[in-house]
């Protein structure tokens, strides 16, 4: 949004008129007035390029600590986290080798089969489908876990997930192999939990945009845990013994980092600072991220047009990987290599973080455009039936992806603020999840040979995505909306 717009324009002379009104009785019991308060709120969070996001109390690292070490160590074990846990789900294909080569749920092919079949198949393809769904449709759950219990407790409940889901996986066969149903949801609410709470670590950094872009590509490289592991056993012999080695190993090592995190958690004092930030909301600020969680963020045009920004994207990104293997049969390209490129695209998002960080500081707005040109790129390439365009669209599609998932965070920081990033992020994460669902009408029409529709409505998605954002910086009065970078001093 310009900032000599009126709808601007009339948003400061608001903020005028209030602090000439004398402070609250609210304001005045926790010693501060309107003014103050509105002049806290235009200190910025430097995020290495001289313009950030305004923080919404004193900053983290300015507040004195009795464990400055572990304030430091903090944000890194959060990163590590995210790296370990957030999504090795994802990376299901290396996993399910490893159990078809095990024998799971081959009972449900013919007793004369001593190998893989379509039912062993299917079940195991229904084992990921559920555990990618409980993955995505837990996020609003688990962040209001997040922000109203603290990170510690958090990490705790994710890491009993873990342990307890990487123990059924490596004794599977004495559990029975019904149980990989149940370790895998653990997985996966387990993998939500740690991404969420590291979020909430960006407070104990200097740049909070670089650290919300690092953790949210990391969670698209830690899909690489089982091919990691499906290597490793590679080495030795594949027999059952090492395959319950390895993954007990794995929960040992959750365990481990789990522990040392969650301790960290609670010397940083980072829970601790966010309830004081949140005694200071109230629901008829002008700022957003100075509203109490509910109707005072939810109850917004910015939240209803980024909701629909991020399902719009969410749709679009998944769609592709519903559709793209069926598309690359359809033109005589299935054994090119390409699947196997964008599966190694994506584990490579870590790859992303510094452009992206660059990417960011132009303002949320001014890089959402960008990621809906990044989008439409893809999409483009994609209607194109050759190999070279296919590949070309395949390494687009990752920095799409990486990009566009960077920015969930980046936009709930910057217009819900620190204290409700859980919550905000939790639930377009969740939308994101049932947008999931819609593809299979998509899967269907390709399935079915209606590619040249398939592949030019994927085009024309960047008409509403453009829509979304296009209205956010006109319609809003949120400083951080403005297209274009931050002013210096500007909130």
């Amino acid at each position: 949004m310009d900032p000599e717009s009126p709808r601007r324009r009339d948003a400061d002379l608001e903020v005028i008129d209030n602090t000439t009104q004398g402070p609250s009785p609210r304001n005045d019991a926790l010693g501060v007035n309107l003014l103050g308060e509105a002049c806290c709120q235009t200190n910025e969070e430097m995020d290495g390029s001289g313009r950030g996001f305004a923080v919404e109390a004193t900053p983290l690292l300015q507040r004195g600590t009795a464990h400055p070490v572990a304030r430091q160590i903090t944000p890194y074990l959060a990163l590590l986290s995210c790296l370990a846990f957030a999504g090795p789900i994802y990376g299901w294909t290396p996993m399910q080798a490893m159990l078809v080569e095990r024998g799971a749920f081959l009972y449900e092919c013919d007793e004369s089969s001593d190998s893989s079949c379509a039912a062993q198949i299917e079940t195991l393809s229904a084992v990921y489908s559920l555990a990618s769904f409980v993955n995505e449709g837990s996020a609003f759950l688990i962040g209001v876990l997040v922000d109203l219990q603290g990170s510690e407790v958090t990490v705790l409940l994710s890491g009993a997930c873990y342990v307890a889901g990487y123990v059924m996986i490596g004794l599977f066969d004495f559990f029975g192999d019904w149980c990989l149903f149940v370790a895998f949801m653990l997985l996966g609410v387990g993998g939500m939990g740690f991404f969420l709470a590291s979020f909430r670590a960006a407070g104990l950094t200097e740049s909070r945009v670089v650290f919300l872009t690092a953790a949210s590509c990391l969670y698209d490289s830690s899909s690489g845990v089982f091919l990691a592991v499906q290597g490793l056993l590679n080495l030795f012999d594949d027999d059952y013994g090492h395959f319950r080695v390895a993954f007990l190993l794995l929960a040992v090592l959750s365990l481990a980092l789990t522990i040392a995190l969650a301790y960290c958690w609670r010397l940083s004092g980072c829970d601790q600072v966010d309830m004081e930030v949140d005694d200071r909301k109230n629901a008829t600020a002008l700022r957003l991220k100075d509203r109490p969680f509910g109707r005072g963020q939810l109850y917004t045009l910015e939240f209803a047009l980024l909701a629909a920004w991020v399902t719009l994207g969410m749709f679009k990104a998944i769609g592709y990987l519903g559709t793209i293997y069926d598309w690359l049969d359809a033109i005589g390209d299935g054994s090119n290599g390409v699947p196997e490129l964008i599966s190694g695209l994506v584990v490579a998002g870590c790859l992303w973080i510094p452009i992206l960080a660059y990417l960011f500081r132009i303002g949320l707005c001014g890089s959402a455009h960008v990621i809906n040109v990044i989008g439409l790129a893809f999409s483009i390439c994609v209607c194109v039936p050759t190999v070279t365009s296919q590949i070309f669209g395949a390494v687009i599609y990752a920095a799409y992806r990486a990009a566009f998932y960077a920015s969930v965070p980046n936009f709930c920081a910057g217009l819900f603020g620190q204290k409700s990033i859980g919550r905000t992020a939790g639930l377009l994460y969740t939308l994101g999840g049932f947008a999931a669902l819609l593809t299979a009408p998509i899967v269907w029409a390709g399935e079915s040979g209606y590619w040249t529709a398939v592949n030019i409505a994927s085009c024309l998605l960047v008409v509403p995505m453009g829509g979304c954002v296009l209205s956010l910086h006109m319609f809003s009065a949120e400083p951080c909306l403005a297209l274009g970078p931050p002013e210096p001093g500007v909130s």
